[in-house]
């Protein structure tokens, strides 16, 4: 199987807490952030965006979170968009999974899995 089938936008894994994107205007993106998990960003907490779409207003959160910390999880999207060439050129886990929220909340533990070999992407998403 290839990247594309195997749902993986960015290769890589990480472990952290889930925050929805649900608003991807990035005066309102960015306002949320700083509104609800600000402690995060002095924290160093690693963190798991569950968002629609790679979109460009996307970009804002990369210059506030260590790139070794976070990973996205995408329900659609194109694997060759500017958000998922970057992601790539900065070494961020990111999956794309359809109907990612398989029972997913803020603040519940999973693990984005885009490393190992031969798994469909929504076996890449596990709680824990």
């Amino acid at each position: 199987m290839t990247d594309i089938n195997d749902g993986i936008v960015s290769r890589g894994k990480v472990t952290g807490k889930v925050i929805q994107v649900k608003d991807i205007n990035f005066d309102s993106l960015n306002t949320h952030f700083h509104d609800t998990i600000k402690e995060n960003i002095h924290s160093g907490e690693s963190l798991i965006f569950f968002c629609k779409k790679p979109e460009i207003a996307l970009l804002g959160l990369l210059e506030q979170y260590d790139p070794n910390k976070i990973a996205f999880v995408f329900q659609e999207g194109s694997i060759l968009c500017h958000f998922a060439v970057v992601l790539r050129e900065k070494c961020i886990p990111a999956i794309k999974i359809g109907d990612f929220m398989h029972g997913f909340v803020d603040s519940d533990i999973c693990t984005v899995d885009a490393e190992a070999p031969n798994k469909p992407g929504e076996e890449r998403l596990s709680k824990g």
